[in-house]
């Protein structure tokens, strides 16, 4: 992965985030399914719930992996943390604010709370900002000065 240390380490933050968070669920399956229904989803829909979730995060983990799927995957890693931030809020404000959000599985009990709305915030902008960043080919955008550089490099 080429590219400016600073696009790099957001891309690596979201791919740990996703990553960290597919690999806790799917470590304890049935203790994800049971933390969805903790959260308000019917039985009847907790397991597919718990699926397609686990499943787009294994999916965007990937996509942000590779480079061609990269911008893609900017994209839906975003749309994912504006969800997520909306449904963790949601329940902060429904006082729900003393329960594990099952973000990280069994890896990393996480409360719900004002402080996981933040974090889930400041993702979201990491993923904006990694977005306005990533090419339609999954590299790292290139400022007009360092073209010119290039550019000035191949002349001589």
């Amino acid at each position: 992965m080429r590219g400016p240390l600073p696009w790099r380490a957001a891309l690596l933050l979201l791919i740990g985030v996703f990553g960290a968070a597919f690999l806790g669920k799917v470590l304890a399956p049935a203790d994800f399914v049971a933390e969805v229904e903790d959260l308000g989803v019917p039985t009847s829909l907790s397991l597919p719930a718990a699926a397609a979730v686990m499943g787009a995060e294994l999916a965007i983990c990937l996509a942000l992996v590779l480079r061609r799927t990269r911008a893609v995957g900017v994209v839906f890693a975003g749309l994912a943390l504006v969800a997520f931030t909306l449904v963790t809020a949601a329940l902060v404000v429904d006082g729900r604010a003393d329960q594990d959000c099952g973000c990280f599985g069994s890896l990393w009990k996480r409360r719900l709370g004002p402080t996981a709305v933040l974090e889930d915030a400041v993702l979201c902008v990491v993923a904006l900002w990694t977005g306005l960043r990533t090419s339609r080919d999954g590299r790292p955008l290139q400022s007009r000065g360092s073209e010119s550089t290039e550019i000035a490099r191949s002349v001589r």
